[in-house]
């Protein structure tokens, strides 16, 4: 991020910590979604 690049992250610290939870959010709920369903479709052939 170019944030880091100008240092503007130590100004801001607030406002990074938020666009990082904006970019890692959507990451960890397909994640969990994607574990959630392999586990429904282990369940259904058992």
């Amino acid at each position: 991020v170019k944030m880091v690049e100008t240092e503007k992250h130590l100004v801001f610290p607030l406002v990074y910590k938020l666009i990082e939870l904006a970019l890692i959010l959507p990451v960890s709920t397909t994640s969990v979604e994607r574990a959630f369903s392999a586990m429904k479709i282990i369940k259904t052939k058992l």
